[in-house]
């Protein structure tokens, strides 16, 4: 299975990644939400973790919402440490 960690905060990226390896997935990771955008245009991802005060959330949820069309389903978690 695969997922995709979306956060602006690097160490966050990399301890969620390391959690969500040692489940068995395997991680793709995204600093902001261009890149993530991408990134689900072009692969298919069983989950997505979402960071909601990174740019993906303020500035391309609509896009965000739209990318759940392109590829199969998947399932979303949206997370903010404010």
């Amino acid at each position: 299975m695969r997922a995709l960690i979306v956060d602006d905060d690097e160490p966050i990226r990399v301890m969620l990644a390391t959690i969500i390896k040692q489940q068995g997935f395997s991680v793709d990771t995204a600093s902001d939400g261009g890149e993530a955008i991408e990134k689900l245009k072009n692969g298919s991802y069983h989950v997505v973790l979402l960071d909601l005060i990174s740019d993906i959330s303020a500035k391309r949820i609509p896009n965000f919402s739209a990318a759940r069309s392109w590829r199969p389903p998947f399932r979303s978690a949206s997370c903010t440490s404010s």
